[in-house]
């Protein structure tokens, strides 16, 4: 099982089991980006503490969680870990945290259709690259840097710049915000880089679990976001 074809079988698994979910992490930032390989998935679930003694019962075949859990130093919320069959990808499940961002960009989080039949919960952009500087600041990760380099690139005009700089001045990344939009203005000279065709093992990947025919071009571009993690079974 490679990694989008479990984060897609567990996405499927959280919607019907009605948990409320958002894909976050480099998944995120790859559909409102460009996108880039990654080892694992990162998802924020929204479940009452009493709740998550059933998780490990709705998960899907193949799919386990580990028996110890930790902490997420940005937000301060606990982080189960989810192990893939016979594949090192990993999947990280946060627990929606009380730190204002974390309950704001889960409020405005969206479903997208990455594919005929197959929509998944994203936060909005604007968030994705607020959260991004973040943790470029806190983790001190130069790919978090590049991530809303990256979405910035992309998504241009479109963005609320206002939403942005008030959740940076909260905090205290406004000086790397401008960095970034001098470096997205640079790189991209006004132009938007098209996201890559998805290739074909994701392609089957999504119509095997969905029983679906060929997608239409529109739909294959969306999907795209997915596509770098297709073959992401080991780091």
């Amino acid at each position: 099982m490679n990694g989008t074809e479990s984060l897609l079988l567990l996405i499927d698994a959280l919607d019907r089991a009605g948990v409320p979910y958002m894909i976050v992490g480099s998944y995120s930032s790859n559909y409102y980006g460009i996108p880039r390989s990654t080892k694992d998935a990162d998802l924020v679930v929204h479940l009452p503490s009493a709740e998550w003694a059933k998780v490990p019962a709705i998960l899907p075949e193949g799919i386990e969680m580990d028996d110890q859990m930790s902490f997420e130093m940005v937000t301060s919320t606990r982080r189960e870990l989810l192990r893939v069959k016979d594949s090192l990808f990993q999947i990280e499940l946060f627990r929606l945290s009380d730190d204002p961002h974390d309950r704001e960009r889960f409020g405005r989080r969206r479903r997208v259709e990455v594919f005929p039949g197959t929509e998944v919960s994203m936060p909005a952009a604007e968030d994705v690259i607020v959260q991004k500087l973040r943790w470029c600041l806190g983790a001190k990760r130069p790919k978090d840097f590049a991530d809303a380099v990256a979405v910035m690139q992309v998504q241009g005009q479109t963005l609320d710049w206002s939403y942005i700089e008030e959740w940076c001045a909260d905090h205290g990344t406004l000086e790397l915000l401008a960095q970034a939009k001098a470096e997205a203005a640079g790189s991209s000279n006004g132009l938007h880089p098209k996201r890559r065709f998805p290739n074909s093992d994701f392609l089957s990947t999504i119509r095997s679990i969905r029983g679906q025919s060929a997608p239409s071009s529109s739909h294959a571009a969306a999907a795209s976001a997915l596509a770098c993690a297709s073959n992401s079974s080991v780091p």
